[in-house]
C-alpha cells in the first residue's frame, strides 16, 4: 500500500497475546530510518486501507508524530 508515510507491506495475519493483529512493515518511508521497520495493526475484516487500522500493542504507528 502506498500511502503518505512511504509504502507499507502487509506481511500477514497473526496471532500475539492471543490477539490477532496484522504484521506490516515500511517497504520505504520519508523518514528514512523507519524503513524495514515492522509494526502491528489490530485486526480488522472491514479495513479498506492503513488508514481504517489502529495501532496494536502502541498508542500510534511508528511514523506518526507523538
Amino acid at each position: 500500500m502506498r500511502r503518505t508515510p512511504g509504502k507499507v507491506v502487509i506481511d500477514g495475519i497473526t496471532t500475539i497475546a492471543d490477539r490477532q493483529v496484522f504484521a506490516l512493515r515500511l517497504l520505504q518511508a520519508r523518514d528514512e530510518s523507519l524503513v524495514g521497520t515492522p509494526f502491528f495493526a489490530n485486526h480488522s475484516d472491514t479495513a479498506r486501507w492503513l488508514d481504517d487500522l489502529t495501532p496494536a500493542f502502541a498508542p500510534r504507528f511508528p511514523y506518526e508524530q507523538p
